[in-house]
């Protein structure tokens, strides 16, 4: 993986994170500083999290109305698929069954491998326009913020690939 496609895919892991509405103080840590190891737990984190954090809500200053758009949208597609997350669990069991049986049957792994890649591109798609959705509900001034919040992520240390975890972002040139 490269630096670059490694900084996005810890951009693209931080805005399902936010898109996804989390109220965890985990969106603190970004604030923490580089040397500083992981809380052992969520209790441990909050003592450590600077009084600017708190939940996502109440920095963005989100009103009722939104948090209300938010979380019937976290809910109408935790509802709407439910049933095909649950299908997905089940052929993983399944194709490890099929993987570990005295005689494999590939053309059997494969196309139950097909029918999961489906399932998981369809639940991607889902995802994303909810993450669309729930941006749409957003002001300018929030989105402002959660992009903020997502360029400080991106560069903390805790997100950085591990080929780039040892130097600094700006200022660290090798001859």
């Amino acid at each position: 993986m490269t630096k670059l496609n490694g900084m996005a895919v810890a951009l693209i892991a931080s805005g399902i994170f936010l898109a996804n509405y989390g109220i965890s103080p985990v969106s603190c840590r970004a604030q923490a500083a580089p040397e500083d190891p992981a809380p052992a737990n969520e209790e441990s984190f909050k003592a450590d999290c600077p009084s600017e954090c708190g939940p996502w809500p109440e920095r963005l200053g989100l009103s009722d109305e939104q948090m209300e758009k938010l979380i019937t949208l976290k809910s109408d597609y935790e509802i709407k698929f439910a049933e095909k997350k649950a299908q997905l669990k089940a052929d993983m069991k399944q194709m490890m069954l099929l993987m570990t049986a005295d005689k494999v049957d590939k053309d059997a792994v494969l196309s139950l491998n097909e029918k999961m890649n489906s399932l998981k591109a369809e639940l991607s798609t889902a995802r994303i326009n909810k993450m669309l959705d729930g941006m749409a509900v957003m002001s300018t001034k929030q989105k402002e913020q959660i992009h903020r919040h997502l360029l400080v992520h991106v560069l903390s240390h805790h997100s950085m690939p591990d080929s780039m975890q040892h130097h600094t972002f700006i200022g660290h040139h090798h001859s």
